[in-house]
């Protein structure tokens, strides 16, 4: 809708010239406000739309556990992976409440999907039977539901960092969020893999694919780190980039601590007889409770925060406009696509009125040479 209310304005304010006619160009004032909208609603829809798909991702990949393992593999946690599942949920849980509060927008949508999959993840973890299988090669307790979790989050978490760069450039920002987004979300995937493979070269390849997927995060995290310094820092996106490039570094570093995590808690430990203490069936389930309340709580809400930043970098010169529309409670993002929304019910409204207008003027060229104006 805002890519078709800012294509229509310059046809809205032009008028007829005489004989020959022409359209008045749009004003730059004009063009320039058009373009700041089009890409706030491109980056808020896009957000929605992954929103979604992740919650269908995470449902159906839930769902085909259950009925992939076998029955005698679903149990119910005891002891400290209970605990630890526990705890997990009520810290997400009023992580999630602190955000339901919130005026609702891409970004918030996304960070909402994002905890509300954490908790129900920990909570079915705590309460109910869940799949458990026990990887053939490290021959560690693997929490099938967690990785159910964790793709579909890689995948939108990795989208909400290239949000700046989306707004900047919404052509080929978006297409490569969602490259990057889906080699994060596919890499991750192999987590659910692993439990399945009957022996270590399968195993080992398994681990190299999910190896090479993860390692665009440091070749984008070059490129951007490369474009930053390359800019002025007086442009009028520098602001947006330098804030997606931290975000990004964040991921990468957290992202990383999982890898590592893996590797260590459960690579290690089948390779390496030293390591007794990390052959406890819990250190698996205690190392990702952890990094999944640090990445859905600490992150998440360094994401949001960041976005009502990049977003609102616009709305510091409005003045007093700006500052009473915030008491609405609408973000800058909201504020834009309602914006647009208007701007599209405007011209119609415009086209519309010159429809009527055209059929008055046939109506009383009709009349006016005795002809009866057909009725439509």
């Amino acid at each position: 809708g805002a890519a078709q209310a800012s294509a229509a304005a310059p046809s809205s304010s032009s008028a007829p010239n005489g004989g020959g006619s022409s359209e008045a160009p749009a004003s730059p004032a004009k063009t320039k406000v058009s373009k700041k909208i089009d890409g706030a609603a491109v980056v808020d829809y896009h957000f929605k739309v992954s929103s979604v798909i992740t919650i269908v991702w995470f449902v159906v990949l839930t769902a085909a556990m259950y009925i992939i393992v076998p029955s005698e593999r679903i149990e119910r946690l005891e002891g400290i992976e209970r605990t630890a599942a526990t705890l997990a949920a009520a810290t997400l849980g009023v992580s999630c409440l602190s955000t339901i509060h919130r005026s609702f927008s891409g970004v918030i949508a996304a960070a909402l999907v994002v905890q509300l999959c954490a908790v129900v993840t920990d909570v079915l973890m705590a309460a109910g039977p869940v799949p458990v299988l026990i990887d053939n090669v490290t021959g560690a307790r693997v929490h099938m539901l967690r990785w159910c979790e964790f793709a579909p989050l890689a995948f939108l978490m990795t989208l909400l960092t290239e949000g700046g760069d989306m707004a900047n450039d919404p052509e080929g920002g978006i297409r490569t969020a969602y490259v990057l987004a889906i080699t994060q979300g596919a890499s991750t995937m192999f987590g659910l893999i692993f439990p399945f493979m009957p022996g270590v070269k399968s195993w080992a390849f398994c681990l190299f694919s999910a190896l090479l997927l993860f390692m665009p995060i440091f070749f984008r995290l070059a490129g951007k780190m490369k474009k930053v310094r390359s800019m002025d820092p007086k442009g009028k996106t520098y602001r947006r980039s330098v804030l997606c490039l931290r975000l990004l570094v964040v991921e990468a570093v957290v992202w990383t601590l999982l890898v590592v995590g893996y590797l260590v808690a459960n690579v290690l430990p089948a390779f390496v007889s030293g390591m007794p203490s990390l052959r406890h069936p819990a250190i698996t389930m205690l190392y990702d409770c952890t990094m999944d309340v640090l990445a859905k709580v600490i992150y998440m809400a360094l994401i949001v925060n960041v976005h009502d930043a990049m977003f609102s970098q616009e709305s510091s010169s409005q003045g007093g406009r700006s500052t009473m529309r915030g008491r609405d409670g609408l973000t800058v993002e909201e504020l834009r696509a309602k914006e647009a929304r208007r701007q599209l019910r405007k011209q119609k409204r415009a086209e519309k009125e010159r429809r009527e207008a055209a059929k008055a003027k046939k109506a009383v060229e009709a009349a006016a040479k005795g002809e009866t104006p057909k009725v439509q």
